[in-house]
């Protein structure tokens, strides 16, 4: 009795699952899958990996391809490939569904593709260019400006829907319109910026971060630093007697503008009955 095994190309692989990575991957996409169901007698030697396109066309990646990759990435049936890298070869916008489809290669010849996913890792980017900055009037001084901006909307601003941004990085030309040069990074919507000169202005521009990197430095905001003046004249000066019987008079009046810097004393002078003398 002779017994024979029919040899055919494998199945249909199972829908592939794609993720965002994580930890030092949390700028790539994960994509795993499982065998097929039945290899029809001659193990799978290989995979092929594709990615639809805004056109509807399928592209491959070297990433994805086993006389490229890492052995072990096909081993496990995973691979990795960078959101960049999608972004490039499939031509889709922030936030669209990366939709992915594997077959597997056996002795016989290639399967059926699998399905294509209808969830998973959508495209992310760098988030958009920012709308500017502003100042806070009431803490602008001849020395300090307190800069403030708001925080762009998650979504496309952000460089997608679950891309949420890490800080913001502000930049400026130190006053002098020298090359723009890196000035703090935070997580705040404000920055006080201190030891500035009066009289001088400053350009500002502010770019949003997300784990990809950088927004476009585009957006420039100017501000001029008023220059520390002398206070203005006190008005609604009065005098009146604090009582009927009192030896004293009583001087007041009404605070005048700073202008910009603090107060440190009044000095009240006395016009004599010559109306000429004071003291």
């Amino acid at each position: 009795m002779v017994s024979v095994t029919a040899i055919d190309v494998p199945d249909a692989v199972p829908i592939p699952t794609v993720v965002i990575g994580t930890g030092v991957d949390a700028t790539k996409v994960s994509i795993t899958w499982s065998i097929p169901t039945q290899t029809h007698g001659s193990d799978v030697n290989q995979y092929e990996v594709s990615f639809r396109t805004s056109t509807g066309t399928y592209v491959t990646d070297s990433s994805c391809d086993p006389s490229s990759a890492l052995v072990s990435q096909f081993t496990s049936r995973t691979c990795l490939v960078s959101m960049s890298t999608i972004r490039t070869i499939t031509g889709q916008s922030v936030d669209e569904l990366i939709r992915v489809r594997v077959r597997a290669h056996n002795s016989r010849g290639w399967g059926a593709y699998s399905q294509i996913n209808s969830s998973g890792a959508t495209i992310e980017t760098e988030p958009l260019v920012m709308s500017g900055l502003t100042h806070d009037i009431t803490a602008l001084t001849n020395t300090v400006v307190k800069l403030t901006w708001t925080a762009p909307s998650l979504g496309s601003a952000t460089g997608g829907s679950s891309n949420p941004l890490t800080g913001y990085n502000i930049y400026w030309d130190q006053g002098i319109d020298a090359a723009w040069t890196s000035l703090a990074t935070t997580s705040n919507l404000y920055y006080l910026l201190n030891s500035l000169t009066g009289g001088s202005t400053y350009k500002f521009r502010i770019v949003a971060i997300n784990k990809y990197g950088e927004g476009p430095l585009l957006t420039t905001s100017t501000f001029s630093i008023v220059p520390g003046q002398v206070p203005d004249q006190p008005t609604g000066v009065s005098t009146s007697l604090p009582s009927a019987d009192s030896i004293y008079v009583q001087v007041t009046w009404t605070a005048p503008s700073t202008n910009y810097y603090a107060l440190t004393r009044y000095e009240i002078n006395f016009l004599h009955s010559d109306s000429v003398t004071w003291t």
